[in-house]
């Protein structure tokens, strides 16, 4: 892990300045959005998806897709999108009730998801690397937004504005719901986000250099706690990793400190092709050797710090607050209100996977074939048994209305503890939307027709279609 990052705050505008020497250039879709309605009618491009996927043409397989991304809305629907790997893969949303019926799936041409939510107008915002795809809630494609600089990560807050993490030097670019770009307050214009966490009160704290940002919802205000500085020593450097905001305005943070080996006076180095070479001063490649967290008041004063954890220690921080942690065997410790660990629950066996729950002070454990979730005091709020069938499922999360989520594969499940009823999510070998226009008879295999590619198009059952980043 590379720990010579800049974390230092670049000038205003920096990533998108125009030298003083020349004019200022017209607007365009280098540096903003263009919003515009899909260039196709989308349920032509349903239909002829469909027909496809009936004539297996255009088959689902469980080995060729898989999820990307999901969000839940307030009624509990889950949209999922899936995708194939790789560029200029085929992607579509799932709409899945909380009792697992697949309300709709729309298919979305070559797409790379990489972010799904839910605006509070019930529209689903879909992130890709090029911009944004926005449907409506009956599964309709209502929007594409394209234009500007690459984003390699999307957040969004509780009022479905998106900060975007941009490809070119990491800067930020906050964008509404209807698709304007959000002027950021100070002193984020031209920073450089080192990671972007969720606040409880819907807004996000960013971490850009020296300081820990909160944004308030909709990007309306922010404000600044300065970071402490960790004197230097000579073999020891330190980064401040994340930054969480907490329920009562306090800032957590997460120290990593590394070490570095100098090598013996006169050593020698090399890489195999490389040639070799004497240097007194060479030092060995960094590695992460211990980690801590500081809790900080809104205005930097220390309220207390935690000592050093070693590298094989897991984490988990609760929006509440709550920081949860496990050296990998039975015992789960949580820190007090001064700083101090101390021991809330003994597992049956090692604990295998170890996160934070979505509720205030929970904690999801998985510990052999059980899934706790516990409470602050180590308490068990829920509890669900996995069979030999499902011993393979991963834990994914859990969600408001007490079940936890699975995944099998690229399959999604939920489980309900208080009545142990397990639900599948999606279903991939079936593209079975339940809206009435989407019951067509399929075509005959021979007219649906190949999918035709050029460079800026594509044909998928005689539907001409503009092709991705077009």
């Amino acid at each position: 892990m590379n720990v010579n990052v800049n974390l230092n705050p670049v000038g205003v505008g920096a990533s998108h300045a125009t030298p003083s020497k020349s004019p200022s250039p017209a607007s365009g879709p280098a540096d903003r959005f263009e919003n515009g309605k899909p260039t196709e009618d989308p349920d032509r491009l349903r239909r002829a998806a469909r027909t496809l996927t009936q004539g297996n043409r255009l088959k689902k397989s469980e080995s060729n897709y898989r999820p990307t991304a999901w969000s839940r809305a307030s009624d509990g629907t889950i949209y999922i999108s899936y995708g194939q790997s790789g560029q200029g893969k085929l992607a579509y949303l799932a709409a899945v009730d909380p009792n697992g019926r697949i309300a709709w799936e729309l298919p979305l041409g070559e797409n790379r998801v990489t972010h799904v939510g839910v605006a509070p107008d019930g529209r689903i915002h879909l992130g890709t690397p090029e911009g944004q795809l926005v449907c409506s809630a009956d599964g309709r494609l209502a929007e594409t937004r394209t234009g500007g600089p690459a984003v390699r990560v999307h957040h969004q807050d509780g009022t479905g504005m998106r900060l975007e993490h941009l490809r070119d030097g990491e800067a930020l670019r906050a964008v509404s719901p209807g698709g304007q770009e959000v002027a950021l307050p100070a002193p984020l214009p031209g920073a450089r986000a080192r990671s972007i966490q969720p606040t409880p009160e819907g807004g996000m704290m960013i971490l850009a250099g020296d300081r820990a940002v909160r944004l308030a919802p909709g990007g309306v205000s922010a404000t600044t706690t300065p970071l402490p500085t960790w004197p230097a020593e000579d073999r020891i450097s330190y980064s401040t990793e994340k930054a969480w905001g907490l329920m009562d305005g306090d800032v957590l943070v997460q120290r990593n400190s590394y070490m570095t080996m100098r090598s013996p006076r006169g050593g020698m180095f090399g890489m195999p092709g490389m040639g070799r070479h004497f240097d007194p001063d060479s030092r060995m490649p960094t590695t992460l050797t211990r980690t801590a967290f500081v809790r900080l008041a809104a205005d930097g004063t220390q309220k207390w710090a935690t000592g050093e954890f070693s590298d094989t220690t897991r984490f988990a921080v609760n929006p509440d607050g709550s920081l949860f942690f496990n050296d990998g065997g039975k015992e789960v410790r949580i820190v007090d209100a001064e700083g101090k660990p101390k021991k809330v629950a003994d597992l049956s066996a090692r604990a295998d996977t170890f996160r934070s729950g979505i509720r205030p002070g929970t904690l999801l454990v998985r510990h052999e074939d059980h899934v706790a979730r516990l409470r602050a005091d180590g308490t068990t709020q829920a509890e669900v048994q996995l069979d030999p069938s499902r011993s393979k499922f991963q834990l994914e999360g859990d969600l408001e209305d007490g079940r936890i989520l699975f995944r099998e594969g690229p399959v999604l499940w939920s489980c309900d503890p208080a009545s142990a009823k397990w639900t599948r999510l999606t279903d991939l070998e079936v593209d079975h939307s339940t809206r009435p226009e989407d019951v067509v008879a399929p075509a005959p295999p021979e007219q649906a027709g190949t999918i035709e590619k050029g460079e800026d198009w594509i044909v998928i059952g005689g539907v001409r279609l503009p092709r991705r980043g077009s």
